[in-house]
This record gives C-alpha cells, sequence and structure tokens, in this order.
C-alpha cells in the first residue's frame, strides 16, 4: 500500500491516528469548529513536515520513515510538497 500526504506523516501522527487526524481536519476546513487544529498548527504537521525531504533529511528519518510504513502496513510514502 501507499500512503499520500503533502508534508509527511510522523510517529506523533500516527499515534493520534490518522482517521482521527482525518476528522478534525475535516471540521475546521468546513468551519465546524473555530480553531485549527494543533495537530496542524506547527512546521512538523503532515502539511509542513520536511523530515523526510531532501537534500537534507533530517538524522533519523529513514528509521522513523520505516517504522511509520510498518505502522501503517505500507511500503512508501508518496510526498507531494518537497
Amino acid at each position: 500500500d501507499t500512503v499520500l500526504v503533502h508534508g509527511g506523516i510522523r510517529n506523533v501522527h500516527v499515534e493520534f491516528g490518522l482517521e482521527e487526524l482525518n476528522r478534525v481536519t475535516r471540521r475546521w476546513m468546513l468551519d465546524e469548529t473555530v480553531s485549527k487544529p494543533v495537530v496542524l498548527s506547527n512546521g512538523e504537521s503532515p502539511v509542513w513536515t520536511r523530515v523526510y525531504s531532501t537534500p537534507c533529511p533530517h538524522e533519523g528519518s529513514l528509521a522513523e520513515l520505516s517504522g511509520v510504513l510498518s505502522k501503517l502496513g505500507a511500503s512508501r510514502m508518496v510526498v507531494g510538497h518537497t
């Protein structure tokens, strides 16, 4: 299976739960909640993280990526915004 993401999925996002991440994001985008979800509000959000991006992936990013993919039962992550 393939994970498609704008910036990247990190361990913290998997622990938060991708279904929950999608739910709170959807509610915010539909104006069902006033404030942006905390999980989307920093530079390490699935939208903005560059932990897996080149030219300088963060130290330990390969190990984190392998763990995330394993937890999600996926073999690859496609990042749209590098």
